[in-house]
């Protein structure tokens, strides 16, 4: 019987978390409920930052992490909370994205080339005017950001002891990273002329700016 889907509200969240009345909650199993207080259901905080600190202090950090997904638990618990509030907000939907694809996989199982495959697909391609497929410039910033967690997380893996070295990190280059080659392609004297024939609606702002810089540009070819 396959697992429950869970809520939109509780995606990217630890298992077994619950976000609720403005306020989230851990479903304690029915085990162990002599270990938070006899109850079935326990307040966790009204804030992420809150309710991390106190599923943290209760687990005291004594996790036994195999799994991706187990690591990102501990991740979202530990490392999370200690960074600014909208990266907080951002990194659950993150942490839920990167659940299905790695979730299941060992620590020692993970390879660069699933990471070029994981951007390469998070990428939400759509046509130009021309017809050409391009990447959507959110979609790509959103996958960046989802490997940067996750590598960030084996950074932390290491620390913690689970692995002896990172095994993505320094090796992985995503597309529209630093550090790559600049473009060197030759614009071409069409295009120079497609600029300059732009006709802005205002009198002043960038698009004019740039038709000066470009015929100040040409002026000495031009002399």
């Amino acid at each position: 019987m396959g697992r429950t889907k869970r809520n939109p509200e509780n995606e990217g969240l630890p298992r077994r978390w619950k976000h609720e009345h403005g306020a989230y909650y851990y479903q304690v199993p029915a085990k162990i409920k002599h270990l938070w207080g006899g109850k079935a259901k326990f307040l966790l905080g009204h804030t992420l930052a809150e309710a991390y600190k106190v599923w943290s202090d209760r687990l005291q950090s004594q996790l036994n992490i195999r799994r991706v997904s187990e690591l990102l638990d501990r991740y979202l618990l530990e490392v999370t909370p200690t960074k600014a509030l909208r990266t907080q907000a951002d990194e659950p939907g993150y942490v839920a994205r990167l659940k299905p694809v790695f979730g299941h996989m060992s620590l020692k199982d993970m390879e660069p080339q699933y990471i070029y495959q994981y951007f390469d697909k998070r990428k939400d391609k759509t046509k130009d005017k021309q017809g050409n497929l391009k990447a959507n410039r959110t979609a790509k910033t959103q996958a960046r950001n989802e490997i940067k967690l996750l590598s960030h997380a084996f950074t932390k893996a290491v620390e913690w002891g689970y692995l002896k070295r990172h095994p993505f990190k320094k090796e992985v280059r995503l597309d529209g990273e630093r550090g790559q080659k600049a473009r060197d392609r030759y614009i071409e004297d069409w295009e120079i002329a497609e600029a300059l024939a732009l006709r802005p609606m205002r009198k002043r702002g960038s698009v004019r700016m740039i038709q000066g810089y470009i015929r100040l540009k040409r002026e000495p070819a031009c002399a």
